[in-house]
């Protein structure tokens, strides 16, 4: 009697850490895609070219999209990370984690 609920709590259990494990990459994606948007945007305000701001962007993120803007004032950089839904071995589909960052473009 014991050892059939001790398995039905202990799938629980799986189930709970599994879902406790996704939030935990999914914001340590989020603090990694802030932080290359930061960098990639100080980067481009000091007139870098696009090559070494997305070098700068990737570092921090690895594998990021990095999307740059210019307007002559100001520098925008949006990066975008994908975070895979885990599912023993499965293919199960992705979250999209973007962030972006703005800086005042420095004078040369």
């Amino acid at each position: 009697m014991v050892t059939a609920e001790f398995a039905v709590v202990m799938q629980a259990v799986v189930i709970v850490m599994a879902m406790m494990m996704f939030a935990i990459s999914v914001g340590v994606a989020h603090v990694r895609a802030q932080e290359a948007a930061r960098v990639a945007a100080r980067s481009a305000a000091r007139g870098d070219d696009a090559d070494a701001i997305t070098a700068a962007a990737r570092r921090n993120a690895p594998g990021a999209d990095v999307v740059i803007e210019r307007d002559g004032e100001r520098v925008r950089v949006d990066v975008g990370l994908s975070v895979g839904i885990p599912g023993l071995g499965l293919h199960l589909g992705s979250i999209s984690i973007n962030a972006h960052s703005i800086a005042p473009q420095e004078d040369p």
